[in-house]
């Protein structure tokens, strides 16, 4: 791309050469910056969002500017890495670039396993079928982590994360419990449905999958194989009109959403946090952060022209502003 030519012919309000790649971005010259054209003139958007900022390809501020925000969204994903790229830039070749950044992170590549990969059954209606978010839920739990006492002589504090996961849109909350009680999840679960409404089917473990866990799990699986639990769980919800569903005994797969969402979960905080320990404000305020950048994943295909739809993401679960209105509706 011959920068100095397309310069000079905006300059002179003339139209960049046939042969330039920016010829299909409408171009248009600011303070001495190529920016993206279009029709958004008038819209109260931020000009970074209206006009963003034409990278070069291959170029090494494109490389460093895409190594800034991959760190920035806690090592996340290529396609998290190039819808927050261009919040505030246009990179020609974005997708290599977002690539490429992710394949080169050495942080990314200690923390990448290898797995395999096998068909698996269909998916049950509830994971396709149109609803607002957070309607139908699937909960796990993960842990147990480790937070830093308030007293040095102390020991650590031990605690559990719960993941709700919408299983339609995959937005996911996520919230501390201080201890695996029953009592603990309820009130987790009164924090959730105050904060995103109460949904009308949560889908959760059985027990029994824990029983080959180990003697760190004991507390979950003793927990889960607890008949009172599941009848205080589900009085709970009755109360407050959920259904509650439990999958069949020893069959992770059959709640791999919620698994998955885990696996995101702790993705982020291995590569962010490492061996720290933290106090539990500091690893809530950690896990607020990881509930953002995972509710910032876009979740539709986003287009290579810049005329096209905007980016889709998760509407009315995290402050990052999506540009374009979202197909679902919040509440």
């Amino acid at each position: 791309m011959n920068t100095a030519l397309e310069k000079r012919q905006l300059k002179q309000n003339r139209s960049v050469p046939l042969k330039s790649k920016l010829r299909f971005l409408k171009p248009q010259l600011v303070e001495g910056l190529i920016r993206v054209g279009g029709r958004l003139h008038h819209c109260t958007l931020a000009v970074d969002e209206k006009h963003p900022v034409v990278l070069p390809a291959k170029h090494h501020l494109a490389i460093l500017i895409a190594r800034h925000i991959h760190e920035e969204t806690m090592h996340g994903g290529p396609n998290l890495l190039l819808s927050t790229i261009r919040q505030r830039f246009w990179a020609l070749m974005g997708r290599d670039l977002a690539r490429c950044t992710v394949h080169r992170c050495v942080t990314c590549a200690r923390a990448r396993p290898r797995s395999l990969e096998q068909l698996m059954g269909d998916l049950p209606p509830v994971r396709f079928t149109k609803s607002f978010p957070f309607e139908n839920v699937g909960v796990d739990f993960a842990g147990p982590v480790y937070l830093k006492p308030a007293s040095k002589k102390a020991a650590p504090v031990k605690a559990y994360v719960a993941v709700y996961v919408c299983l339609v849109t995959k937005a996911v909350h996520l919230d501390l419990i201080p201890d695996m009680t029953t009592d603990g999840f309820i009130a987790s679960l009164r924090r959730f449905t105050g904060r995103r409404g109460k949904p009308s089917t949560i889908c959760c473990n059985n027990g029994r999958n824990f029983v080959g866990a180990c003697r760190e799990l004991e507390e979950l699986r003793t927990l889960f194989q607890t008949q009172r639990h599941q009848s205080a769980v589900t009085d709970e919800g009755n109360v407050n009109g959920i259904q509650f569903r439990f999958i069949a005994p020893r069959s992770p797969y059959l709640g791999g959403i919620w698994e998955a969402a885990v696996k995101s979960m702790k993705l982020h905080l291995r590569r962010t946090l490492g061996n720290a320990m933290l106090t539990e404000t500091e690893f809530v305020t950690a896990l607020i952060q990881v509930e953002a950048t995972l509710n910032s994943r876009p979740i539709t295909p986003m287009s290579e022209d810049p005329q096209g739809l905007p980016t889709r993401k998760c509407p009315g679960v995290s402050n990052h502003r999506p540009r374009g209105i979202s197909w679902l509706a919040d509440r």
